[in-house]
């Protein structure tokens, strides 16, 4: 029992649990209180566009300081404020009675949602071995999604949109300080020794681009991939009211993730195989079924297929720093700063997709027309994305 509480990929994996329960959960409190909001406002510009936007941040603001700064990222000084804060800004996102409160502090939140997402992603990039991350980070994810559609029962299906879920996001927050603080004292003590799979060789076949070149290939290709998936596959969040329950979709989510790790760990290459078809999936729906096809059909599909996006966009980056010691070839020296940049762009995407499909509304041509162009930019890049990796 000890070895497996001490066990690097175990732990992470358990932070990786924490993490999305807390947020992945919190999020869905903030949502419900946002169709009980009277506003003017597009509720899917609030809830995908502007949300993701400031997650993205989150991530790129944790990403920084982790780079510039990371003797302080590493202390409790500031791990725990981070879990206090976003408990803290919970509340009026939940509860505000004004459009003000509930906006303000809902994005305030959402932005702490991505530096924690950051946070267990660099645990993930540096703890973790090479073979298990899929399965570790996609195991993490469906636990949690399957654990929050687990509470949402609770209360007749009340539970998240009351002040007792704050006890539950409180404790979680508890036992996230704790996996944050022990992962980042392994992180930032010295190297870790994992077991980090094939050492690259050179290939007189397979010539790989520079690393800076590699870099922005993987950022527009997961950017591209994220946007495609989001507006052929993302539907508006007033479908919730009209039947299709949010806490649904998890478990279809959490099927698509565990698929994705599993692939993933088994070869690198199938998982960018697995998102070239969901991109070429997402533009079919969009040209041919998204009119023809049942809404609570098309939010499974949708989540499903997320798993393989959400899987592999994370493993790009993680990837860049599989070796503490000795750099990936070809890679720069501190691509391993990069942890987040995989959740980051394909955040933007995610934003970029949905406010395509907003303003196209029920006219399905033009995010087609979008879609397209974008699935041919990714599978232009494709090549490249599949060559730089194993």
């Amino acid at each position: 029992m000890k070895a497996i509480v001490k066990n690097r990929n175990f732990i992470v994996f358990l932070y990786i649990f924490s993490g999305f329960f807390l947020t992945g959960a919190g999020y869905i409190s903030w949502l419900y209180h946002l169709m009980e909001v009277e506003t003017a406002w597009n509720l899917d510009v609030i809830s995908t566009v502007i949300a993701f936007l400031f997650q993205a941040a989150g991530i790129g603001i944790y990403t920084l300081l982790v780079r510039l700064r990371p003797g302080f990222v590493s202390r409790k000084i500031f791990i725990l404020p981070l879990y206090v804060f976003y408990v803290f800004f919970l509340v009026p996102s939940m509860f505000a009675p004004s459009l003000t409160g509930t906006f303000l502090f809902g994005f305030i939140a959402n932005l702490l949602c991505g530096m924690i997402a950051a946070g267990y992603l660099h645990s993930l990039s540096c703890l973790v071995d090479y073979g298990k991350r899929g399965i570790v980070f996609g195991g993490g994810y469906a636990l949690a999604s399957v654990a929050v559609r687990l509470v949402s029962f609770i209360g007749n299906g009340q539970f998240l949109k009351t002040s007792f879920a704050l006890l539950l996001y409180g404790l979680l927050a508890v036992v996230l300080v704790f996996f944050a603080n022990r992962c980042a004292k392994v992180i930032f003590n010295g190297p870790v020794e994992t077991d980090n799979g094939p050492v690259e060789t050179d290939n007189g076949d397979e010539k790989k681009i520079p690393g800076i070149a590699m870099i922005a290939v993987s950022c527009a290709g997961l950017f591209f991939i994220s946007a495609v998936k989001e507006m052929g596959l993302c539907f508006p969040a007033s479908d919730l009211i009209s039947g299709i329950g949010i806490e649904f979709s998890g478990l279809f989510y959490a099927a698509g993730l565990l698929l994705a790790g599993f692939i993933n760990d088994r070869n690198r290459r199938y998982g960018v195989i697995c998102v070239l078809a969901t991109s070429m999936f997402s533009c079919l729906i969009l040209l041919f079924a998204r009119g023809n096809v049942p809404g609570v059909v098309l939010w499974a599909l949708n989540s499903f297929l997320f798993g393989f996006v959400s899987v592999y966009r994370v493993l790009v980056f993680a990837d860049m720093n599989r070796n503490n010691s000795t750099k990936m070839k070809n890679v720069p020296f501190d691509a391993g700063c990069l942890f987040g940049f995989g959740m980051l762009f394909g955040r933007l995407g995610d934003a970029t997709g949905a406010q395509v499909g907003i303003l196209f509304g029920a006219d399905h041509i033009g995010p087609a027309i979008v879609a397209s162009v974008c699935f041919v930019l990714t599978a232009a890049l494709f090549p490249q994305m599949y060559r730089n990796c194993k």
